[in-house]
């Protein structure tokens, strides 16, 4: 079966005589992060836009809905503004772009890779305004300042990760995000 999706995917199987349940678990989870996770954060990019109450949100939801976009908006466009999503997409496809020919490491960007504290803590401080407060979707959701963090507590990993000296700041924003203490590995 899984030589079948991967050719329908347009991927190349590769066949892995020998490899163990843990190996075969540690793959199904990372192709797990890689499509899913991705799908998960690009929503909370759009909840968090939709919550800033940018105005091409109201634009998108008319084009979704088949209306005329209103002033401002080329006839058609289904990009940028007038997507369902807003500029995010246009961020996102350039983001994946970059991973994919330079590695996700080295395609990392952004205040959080720069380690741009006084930014991240604009971003919390927004968060902490009352920006959705009280709109979790269920039991799981930690609301988004929480999926805020989350993801960004992530960014920080990776950007520890990368190789030579981590840019200034990062222990700062660690601890803005409630991180912890020292990065692992540095």
């Amino acid at each position: 079966m899984g030589p079948v999706l991967a050719r329908r995917l347009g991927a190349t199987p590769v066949l892995w005589p020998g490899a163990t349940a843990r190996q075969l678990a540690l793959y199904h989870a990372a192709a797990t992060l890689a499509a899913n996770g991705v799908t998960a954060l690009l929503w909370a990019a759009r909840e968090l836009l939709r919550l800033s109450g940018y105005p091409g949100m109201a634009m998108a939801a008319r084009v979704a809905a088949g209306q005329d976009p209103g002033r401002g908006a080329e006839p058609g466009s289904t990009t940028a503004a007038g997507s369902s999503w807003g500029p995010l997409e246009v961020l996102a496809r350039a983001a994946l772009e970059a991973a994919a020919e330079r590695g996700p490491l080295a395609a990392l960007t952004g205040p959080l890779a720069r380690g741009d504290a006084a930014t991240v803590r604009r971003h919390l401080e927004a968060l902490a305004g009352g920006a959705g407060a009280g709109e979790g979707l269920g039991a799981f959701d930690p609301g988004p300042a929480g999926r805020y963090r989350l993801a960004a507590t992530l960014v920080l990993a990776a950007a520890s990760a990368r190789p030579g000296d981590p840019p200034a700041g990062l222990e700062d924003i660690a601890r803005l995000l409630g991180a912890g203490g020292e990065m692992a590995g540095r």
